[in-house]
């Protein structure tokens, strides 16, 4: 194609190009006179029209016409020759064509057009530069491009910025030594240039406007996809940290402020930038003016990115970009085996900054921060905490978290100085019996006290089915065991040191855990384990902490988020901790914050307060990590009650009030099993989990040393597994124990849990699964001993 021949270059650039916008313009007006004769343009005046060479002037709708047809010629070489060279076909006849274009000065001529006031012209010059091979951009060319990139135009030129950046966009993901090229001398400047923009246009304000809002959200998910693409690539990597995510926290707080809350969401903390721990905690900062508030959905993505990148979740194209679809994914129970599989599918430089990034959450204390934002109350108020009974002090969560743990501390005094007098006792009958007797004659006691705490399951079995239980039950007169119950007794307040008016149930919150513990283990031994319905063909009703919606909005609430859904990326932030760490210093972090009783009664407040132990899981979550926590180091043998200010043992006390509590709230719907009604897949977890709960909390009280002297050892023992897992515990264990017999045995029930898609409980399998015999032997009545019987 001979360059002097092509004409069709004139009327975009040349001497065409004036004479082309002087004939649109008499047309226009020629137009104009036809439908309305009255305009008086007459021969002469249209003769005095005069062309434009200034892009910018260029507001003819006809000339606008007859630029994107000549764009438009230009583009389909540009395509041809691109898929010539793809295919590598031996006709290059549009590559010769595109080649004396790009001679001609193509893309710079395109750049000058883009400056057309005309959506239609804008688009077709940047659907034609997509087709532009990078070789044959000169540095001048590029430059040109990215000085496009004016934050000054995020108002008037919404659609220009945004043919922009799908151009640079596409460049980034070229192949080739050309893109290489351009990736190496050019990426710093497109990613610092997209966040001036990015930032620029979070900062307007548009709330209320819905055509405003619709521009805005357009041009910052262009963006954040210019972000995101560099973000896939390691190498670009290093441009998305340090100065150039100065206004990251702003932006997040602008989208919260300055748009309506059912906008789409802006997901820049979904970028490499947004893998930076220090950034996404520094948006949970109360102490900030940019703080985000607890109850809307840019704090939850926080959240939720917080607990992706502690488990190692690596970024994809096709992950979830919603709040809404990424809450969905906090409703399910945690699966072990498949979050080690996704932490493996990381790159060698994902890993690398996964290492940092955990040891960057707990140097900046990150567990604290995250249960501290959530205990703030809500800016507007909207959340009224619980009124006090009349008589009692409003206190705070951590005041009552305070006041819980020296309320298990009395208990657990209480019981050393039982084991104190017990020894003291020993060490003076011992005294007598040696002065009285011969050494040599004393006989032998013929009852072999056991060693108690090789493991859970023999220690339940031991208190449950010996003759202790039976003592306690039915004797109540020895000494040391009213000690003891006077010990448990006085524990048995309130917070606010009165005695207790009335005894505290399952819903009034975190206040009643260790009063609900302590009171089943004092008043519930003579229960029967059935008890005869009122109505029996009823169905029980569900409790109100049991019933499930996972809705992520509140409703009618104007965009709040269901606090449920905050916990749960905290828990799971806190797992991922603990089953997937990178390091052993991570490892020792996480338990030694988390072993804390204090940081344990947070956690449980906030469970209390979503209202819901279903929603999210979140009661099955928090046991299970309680459960983890419990768990003695390989290395403890033994554990003093005393340790570490008397941590472990007080731990014990607070999980065994939420398994028992847990059970508790299962009761109704145990009793009802066989009579046409099944638990739930939902219920089903909760009740392994608590099963779960309790069998660690048996081990870990196998551990603990109270005494050297056998005797007195096997007593404290004793005591301690009475009360933290009492009988009405063990009997909601056993009708699960029922319940899951059932399950193996009937083919329906069984496929009504595998319908639900979840692991069929296994409690038959668990240590508590002691013998039906010795739990009728240690003290059920003659009523309930035939029905176990049968």
């Amino acid at each position: 194609m001979d360059k002097k021949l092509n004409k069709i270059w004139g009327y975009i650039d040349g001497a065409y190009f004036r004479e082309v916008s002087r004939t649109c313009e008499m047309y226009s007006k020629h137009e104009d006179s036809a439908r309305d004769p009255q305009r008086g343009y007459g021969a002469a005046d249209l003769m005095n029209v005069t062309g434009v060479t200034d892009p910018n002037k260029v507001r003819n709708p006809f000339m606008h016409k007859m630029l994107v047809s000549v764009i438009n010629f230009v583009r389909l070489f540009s395509e041809l020759a691109s898929r010539e060279a793809e295919t590598k076909e031996t006709s290059n006849l549009c590559t010769q064509v595109s080649q004396v274009f790009n001679e001609m000065g193509r893309e710079s001529v395109l750049f000058k057009l883009l400056q057309v006031p005309s959506p239609d012209v804008q688009e077709a010059v940047m659907s034609c530069l997509k087709f532009a091979q990078l070789a044959e951009l000169d540095d001048e060319e590029v430059q040109q491009l990215l000085h496009m990139l004016n934050p000054a135009m995020v108002e008037s030129g919404e659609q220009l910025l945004g043919a922009v950046l799908g151009c640079l966009c596409g460049f980034l993901t070229k192949d080739g030594e050309a893109a290489d090229k351009f990736r190496t001398n050019h990426t710093r400047s497109v990613i610092h240039r997209t966040f001036a923009v990015l930032a620029e246009n979070s900062a307007r304000d548009t709330f209320g406007n819905p055509s405003e809002e619709e521009q805005k959200l357009t041009l910052s998910e262009q963006c954040v996809d210019v972000l995101r693409t560099a973000s896939y690539q390691p190498l670009l990597r290093r441009h998305l940290r340090g100065e150039v995510a100065k206004d990251f926290v702003r932006m997040l707080k602008d989208e919260e402020t300055k748009e309506s809350w059912f906008c789409r969401d802006v997901p820049i903390e979904l970028t490499w930038t947004g893998r930076h721990l220090d950034l996404l905690l520094s948006c949970l900062n109360t102490a900030s003016t940019v703080c985000l508030r607890n109850d809307m959905k840019q704090a939850f993505r926080v959240f939720h990115r917080i607990a992706n990148v502690m488990a190692g979740v690596g970024d994809h194209t096709d992950q979830a970009r919603s709040a809404e679809a990424r809450a969905a994914e906090e409703t399910v129970m945690w699966n072990e085996q498949l979050m080690r599989q996704q932490a493996n599918t990381l790159d060698d430089h994902a890993y690398e900054d996964q290492l940092q990034q955990q040891l960057i959450f707990f140097s900046f204390s990150g567990i604290e921060r995250m249960v501290h934002f959530l205990e703030m109350p809500p800016e507007d108020g909207t959340q009224q905490p619980a009124e006090p009974e009349e008589g009692t002090l409003k206190k705070s969560d951590r005041s009552i978290a305070v006041e819980l743990q020296q309320q298990a501390k009395l208990y657990l005094e209480g019981l050393l100085s039982f084991v104190e007098s017990a020894e003291a006792n020993e060490v003076a009958r011992a005294k007598s019996s040696s002065k009285r007797e011969d050494p040599e004659m004393v006989e032998i006691e013929d009852t072999e006290i056991p060693k108690l705490g090789s493991r859970g399951e023999e220690l339940l079995r031991q208190v449950y089915a010996m003759e202790g239980w039976q003592s306690l039950r039915h004797s109540g007169a020895r000494e040391d065991v009213d000690v003891f119950t006077k010990t448990v007794r006085s524990a048995s307040v309130t917070l606010s040191g009165a005695p207790a008016r009335q005894a505290f149930s399952s819903e009034d919150g975190i206040a009643s855990l260790l009063n609900d513990l302590f009171g089943r283990s004092q008043g519930s031994h003579h229960q029967s384990l059935w008890v005869a319905d009122a109505c029996p063909s009823a169905l029980p009703t569900v409790p109100k902490r049991l019933r499930r919606t996972d809705s992520f909005f509140v409703p009618g609430s104007n965009g709040l988020v269901n606090p449920s859904f905050f916990v749960a990326s905290l828990l799971r932030t806190i797992y991922s901790a603990l089953m997937l760490p990178t390091t052993e210093s991570v490892s020792g972090l996480v338990n030694f914050r988390l072993r804390n009783p204090a940081m344990q009664l947070r956690l449980v407040a906030l469970l209390e307060k979503c209202g819901s132990y279903a929603d999210c899981h979140l009661a099955a979550k928090l046991m299970r990590i309680l459960a983890l926590v419990l768990r003695p180091r390989p290395d403890q043998s033994a554990i003093a009650p005393k340790e570490n200010e008397w941590q472990h043992s007080i731990s014990l006390v607070i999980a065994a009030g939420l398994a028992g509590r847990v059970l508790e709230l299962l009761s109704p719907l145990t009793r009802r099993l066989g009579k046409g009604f099944e638990l739930t897949a939902t219920h089903l977890i909760l009740a392994r989990e608590a099963v779960r709960l309790v069998k660690a909390v048996a081990a870990a009280v196998g551990k603990l040393q109270f005494s050297r002297n056998l005797s007195v050892q096997k007593e404290a023992l004793e005591a301690m597994t009475l009360a933290l897992v009492p009988m009405p515990t063990v009997k909601e264990i056993v009708m699960l124990l029922l319940y899951d017999m059932q399950a193996r045995a009937y083919p329906r029930a069984f496929w009504v849990l595998r319908s639900a898609d979840w692991p069929r409980i296994s409690l038959a399998t668990s240590s508590i699964n002691w013998r039906l015999e010795q739990l009728v032997e240690s003290g059920a009545d003659v009523k309930d001993a035939a029905i176990l019987q049968a």
